[in-house]
């Protein structure tokens, strides 16, 4: 028996119901890689409206090189040391900065204090809600700057390619795995690229730090003065 033209007008109604809900459903639905990455960031404790800013992937997939024990810091330093000496005097003059300078990570962050040591070689700063993933074959972490003492810092979400991983000696003696990553950061009219290791700073005075691999660019430091950078003072 043969339906009659009333139950195929129901069972046509029925078909565009059903096919109306299925492109809702769509179009609600992220791609994979946004909700791999939406999962990633309310995991980190990004918060909604908060800023994200990704590093450009790199060409070739590879490994960030680990290390295989805590750097010897005597022999390292003396390998330094020794470099340093025949390096050849450039020539022309060079901004002077302060101990303390303001910088900017990034393009999104806020101006945040940072200390000027040349007594630590490599750069760091403050980084919460650490994570690894991976992208194009390649090892990258994702974290949330902001600064550890002030409630109402901004928080920016940088992921970044690994270029490296190190291994510190704790002063308890435990060893604590440390990701070392190449950001962009401003420092008074400059703009310069750097391994920054990423940290836990609650506690200490600057969320950042730049050590001497950054500033043996930069210029000379006046471990007498403080907010140099947007002054135009040569040496």
């Amino acid at each position: 028996m043969f339906p009659s033209f009333h139950q195929k007008s129901q069972n046509l109604i029925l078909l565009l119901i059903f096919a109306s809900w299925s492109l809702v459903f769509s179009a609600d639905s992220p791609a994979q890689e946004g909700i791999g990455e939406t999962g990633q960031e309310a995991a980190a404790g990004v918060g909604e409206g908060a800023v994200i800013e990704a590093e450009a992937s790199p060409g070739a997939a590879q490994a960030p090189p680990e290390d295989e024990a805590p750097a010897d810091e005597a022999k390292e330093e003396a390998a330094e040391e020794a470099r340093d000496r025949e390096a050849p005097t450039e020539s022309g003059q060079k901004q002077v900065y302060g101990w303390k300078e303001w910088v900017r990570i990034g393009t999104k962050a806020d101006l945040m204090r940072a200390k000027l040591d040349s007594g630590a070689r490599t750069s760091s700063l403050h980084a919460e809600g650490i994570e690894e993933f991976e992208r194009d074959g390649r090892q990258w972490v994702q974290f949330v700057l902001l600064h550890p003492n002030q409630p109402d810092s901004k928080r920016v979400l940088i992921k970044a390619p690994v270029e490296r991983i190190a291994k510190v000696k704790n002063t308890d003696g435990t060893l604590e795995r440390r990701f070392v990553v190449e950001l962009n950061f401003q420092i008074g009219k400059r703009q310069m690229r750097e391994e920054f290791t990423l940290n836990d700073r609650t506690g200490l005075t600057c969320p950042v730090l730049i050590g001497r691999n950054a500033l043996r660019h930069m210029g000379y430091l006046d471990c007498s003065r403080v907010d140099l950078a947007e002054k135009t003072l040569l040496k």
